[in-house]
C-alpha cells in the first residue's frame, strides 16, 4: 500500500488539536481586556466628576454674580437695580461657562475612546501572535511525529518487499534446481538405446530424452 504524506500528517494534526489546551491564551486575553475596561471606566468617572464640579462652579459664580449686582451698582450710585442687557449677559457668561465644560468633557471623553480602543486593538494583536506561536509550534511537533511515523512505515515497507523479493528468487532457484535434477536421460549401451537414471549433467554418450534421434546397428 503507497503511504500518503498528507493523510498521516493531519492524522497527527487532529489528534494535537484535539489535546491541545489554549485556555491560559484565551484566559489572560480577557483579563487583559478586562483590566483595561475597568480602567477606561474609572477614568470615565473621573472625566465626568470634573465635568460636574466646573459645571456646579459656573452655576456658583452665576448666582453669586446675580446676588451681588446690585449692591455692586448701588455702591456705584446706580439704582433701580440690574438691568436687562446686564442680567442677559450674566447668563450668556454662565452658559459659555458652562459650554466650555462641557467641550473639555467631550474631548476628553473622544480621547479616552480612541485611547481605548488602540489599547484593546494591541491586545487582540498580542495574543493573536501568541496563539499564532502556539498553533504553529504544535504544527511543528505535529509535522515530527507524522515524519516520524512515515518513515518507520516506509522502512517497514521497504523490508517487507525486500524478503518478498529474496522469497521470490529463492523459490525461482529451487524450481530451476528441481527441473535439472528430473531431467529424464537415456545411456547408449552397445547395440541399443536404454533408459538410465537421472542425471543432472550431459556426459559422453548420455543424451537428453528430447535430443536428436539416433539409429544404431549392432556390431
Amino acid at each position: 500500500m503507497a503511504l500518503n504524506w498528507e493523510t498521516i500528517f493531519e492524522e497527527e494534526w487532529n489528534k494535537a488539536n484535539d489535546a491541545a489546551d489554549f485556555s491560559a491564551i484565551s484566559n489572560a486575553q480577557a483579563q487583559e481586556l478586562s483590566a483595561l475596561g475597568a480602567q477606561k471606566n474609572q477614568r470615565e468617572r473621573a472625566l465626568e466628576k470634573i465635568r460636574r464640579e466646573a459645571a456646579q462652579a459656573a452655576y456658583i459664580n452665576l448666582k453669586l454674580s446675580q446676588r451681588d449686582a446690585p449692591a455692586q451698582l448701588l455702591a456705584q450710585g446706580l439704582a433701580g437695580g440690574l438691568s436687562e442687557s446686564a442680567a442677559i449677559a450674566q447668563q450668556t457668561g454662565y452658559q459659555n461657562a458652562l459650554n466650555a465644560v462641557n467641550n473639555e468633557y467631550a474631548s476628553g471623553l473622544d480621547a479616552l475612546q480612541s485611547e481605548y480602543a488602540d489599547d484593546v486593538s494591541d491586545v487582540y494583536a498580542k495574543y493573536a501572535k501568541m496563539l499564532a506561536d502556539a498553533k504553529e509550534s504544535l504544527r511543528q511537533q505535529a509535522w515530527q511525529r507524522a515524519k516520524f511515523a512515515y518513515d518507520n512505515m516506509l522502512a517497514q515497507q521497504e523490508a517487507e518487499a525486500a524478503a518478498a523479493a529474496a522469497a521470490s528468487r529463492s523459490g525461482r532457484g529451487s524450481s530451476s534446481a528441481s527441473a535439472q535434477e528430473e531431467l529424464p536421460v537415456y545411456n547408449l549401451h552397445i547395440g541399443r538405446v536404454v533408459p538410465s537414471n537421472k542425471v543432472t549433467t550431459t556426459a559422453p554418450g548420455v543424451y537428453p530424452a528430447n535430443s536428436t534421434p539416433f539409429t544404431w546397428s549392432k556390431f
